[in-house]
């Protein structure tokens, strides 16, 4: 629940802060330098303060990203830096750094017809008896000028003022049920290798799962580092991992796009 109030000027039971965030066992706040601000407490729901010119698209901007990544760290749930898609199996998710496409895809893929799962942030709750469940996310999209262009997904209101970022506004099914995880795609663009498909085999895993983790420095904020190794070790031993290398190149995204949906189908 995120609801307008009070929001402390520091975190009394921190054991980690930075200039824009704290965080405890229990509780996370950070601070944005436009003056909006976040403040959540275990059990007591997401409080946040925003001056009068920051619109309701930038107070979802951060409630969505990192407030909503550290609520998961912090009740023992993983988010992945991650969009993804719902296939009849299970959750194909796509990782990668910020502005490599991962919404692009998710959208793309979207458009023909697979729902769209999450977008940015996938949690994933690890405890469940039966595997690793993807847990639905919100139900928007942001894309840049260029993948709106590059996608045909309608654009709604800009993310934040000044930014040519834009949230999805139709043309898109979403997926509202958690799901098994069924694969993570890296996705990657070096020049120096062909582009295409290879699945990921052994300890490959463990530095791309490690680097898909979402905030991770909120994690070691408040708990022990061997907590984080221990989360990376049972998603790398878990999760079927693929890495798609693509071109950078509009014109190929056709083809890109075409070729990974393939691999999507033939999985079943």
């Amino acid at each position: 629940m995120l609801r307008r109030g009070r929001v402390p000027a520091d975190l009394d039971d921190a054991t980690h802060r930075t200039v824009t965030f704290a965080i405890s066992k229990s509780a996370f706040l950070l601070r944005i330098p436009n003056g909006l601000s976040y403040y959540y407490r275990k059990g007591e729901g997401v409080v946040f303060d925003a001056p009068d010119d920051v619109g309701e698209a930038e107070v979802r901007l951060f409630a969505d990203g990192s407030v909503y990544g550290a609520v998961a760290w912090l009740n023992g749930l993983v988010p992945l830096h991650a969009s993804a898609i719902a296939t009849d199996s299970g959750v194909w998710a796509f990782s990668a750094p910020s502005g490599e496409g991962k919404s692009t895809l998710a959208s793309a893929l979207g458009r023909r017809g697979w729902p769209v799962f999450s977008d940015d942030v996938l949690v994933v709750d690890r405890d469940r008896p039966d595997g690793l469940i993807a847990l639905p996310g919100h139900r928007r999209v942001k894309l840049w000028r260029d993948a709106v262009a590059l996608t045909g997904v309608k654009p709604g209101e800009a993310v934040r003022n000044g930014l040519k970022k834009y949230y999805a506004e139709d043309g898109l099914e979403f997926a509202d049920a958690a799901m098994p995880l069924r694969r993570l795609v890296i996705l990657s663009s070096v020049s120096n290798e062909p582009p295409g498909v290879r699945p990921l085999e052994g300890f490959e895993r463990f530095g791309p799962i490690q680097a898909a983790l979402y905030r991770s420095q909120f994690l070691t904020g408040f708990s022990d580092p061997g907590r984080y190794f221990e989360i990376t070790s049972h998603l790398a031993a878990r999760l079927p991992v693929i890495r798609f290398n693509r071109r950078r190149d509009r014109g190929a995204f056709d083809d890109q796009l075409a070729a990974i949906e393939q691999v999507i189908r033939d999985d079943g």
